[in-house]
């Protein structure tokens, strides 16, 4: 019985001692298996936490820990690739901004170059400025003196002149007695000079008045077609003397204008008197129509005419196109721009078309007077 009882005991403690080995074997696999492989997950993690992206998870088993450490490998192969990249694009991004820095600063460097020489620029205009406003200040004071000088010299010489023109006419019709043939020669000379003399005292005084403003015009209802048609009487014998015809095309029931009959036969008469002296041959025309609410006034002639780079200053006072035409054809190179204000200052333009050799064309256009409603 007691035998049997040891038997039973040893047997137990054998079956006890084989659970105990099967348990640490058992252990011993489990730990190998799965409670080192996480350990090593868990310390690469660490390492790939704190930036060490070179380190490697080595489990190569191929369950599912084996493939959790394979995923972290790559993780960690991925970033390292990621950090490599990002660290080469910071250092080409920084070279880059270092590059765009030195252009900006260049470009910095320039403007402030560029805004000083503006500066500089910017303060010669305005030196350059004040300077031309003060030589025109003082080139309108000497116009205005010399203006003033030819108004005080015209009227000196006008003056004299009165008495000498008087004196001549008593002298040509005899009162003073008989002259000779040579003494009505030389008398008729004397004239012709005097009367070119007072021509010019009075074209000054005009220019003169017209400038400054002083001027006074008589403004009426006039006729057009009179005016015309006397000029162009007065001046027929001196066309016809040189062997020109003249003659007037004026349209029929022209309208009146307001204007000063005087002044605007001064122009017209002046207009002729060109056309003629500058034409040896041919004839001089003078028209007159209605253009919408103008009326246009043409004179034609088929004299030398003008070249084109001459026109433009044609209006201008004391120009002359030729100063050897000046001495043959005489003049002082004042009609025309006296001509020019009169029609300006009847609310009118002038203008001429001309071409060298083949004559001129000089026009003006007068507004026609407008006419009051009837009530």
């Amino acid at each position: 019985m007691e035998h049997a009882i040891n038997e039973l005991i040893w047997r137990n403690l054998q079956i006890a001692f084989y659970l105990v080995l099967g348990s640490l074997v058992f252990s011993y696999i489990l730990a190998s298996s799965v409670i080192n492989p996480i350990k090593k997950l868990t310390e690469g993690a660490e390492e790939i936490g704190r930036g060490n992206l070179d380190y490697r998870i080595d489990i190569r088993t191929k369950d599912e820990i084996g493939h959790l450490a394979m995923a972290f490998n790559k993780m960690a192969e991925n970033l390292r690739e990621s950090r490599a990249k990002l660290e080469e694009y910071s250092k080409t991004l920084e070279k880059r901004v270092d590059e765009r820095t030195k252009e900006l600063n260049k470009k910095i460097r320039e403007l402030k170059d560029a805004k000083a020489a503006t500066l500089n620029l910017l303060e010669d205009m305005d030196k350059a400025s004040r300077e031309l406003r003060e030589s025109y200040q003082k080139l309108a004071e000497a116009d205005k003196l010399k203006d003033e000088f030819m108004n005080i010299a015209a009227h000196e010489l006008k003056t004299p002149l009165v008495p000498i023109m008087g004196y001549l006419g008593m002298l040509r019709d005899g009162s003073l007695g008989e002259l000779t043939q040579e003494e009505k020669d030389s008398l008729e000379i004397i004239f012709r000079n005097v009367n070119r003399l007072k021509k010019l005292i009075d074209d000054i005084l005009d220019i003169s008045k017209l400038e400054s403003g002083a001027m006074k015009f008589d403004m009426k209802d006039v006729q057009m077609a009179e005016i015309i048609k006397n000029s162009v009487e007065d001046m027929r014998s001196y066309a016809e003397g040189k062997g020109l015809t003249i003659k007037a095309e004026i349209q029929p029931n022209l309208p009146p204008i307001q204007g000063d009959k005087n002044r605007l036969m001064q122009v017209l008469t002046d207009l002729i008197d060109n056309a003629i002296k500058f034409t040896e041959k041919g004839s001089i025309v003078i028209k007159a129509r209605r253009e919408k609410d103008n009326i246009l006034v043409k004179v034609k002639d088929t004299g030398i005419g003008i070249s084109k780079e001459n026109i433009n200053k044609l209006f201008t006072k004391f120009y002359q196109v030729d100063s050897s035409l000046s001495r043959r054809y005489g003049g002082t190179g004042l009609g025309l721009a006296i001509c020019k204000k009169i029609v300006e200052a009847h609310g009118g333009k002038i203008w001429v078309d001309s071409e060298l050799g083949k004559g001129s064309t000089f026009q003006f256009t007068l507004p026609v007077k407008k006419q009051t409603p009837k009530i």
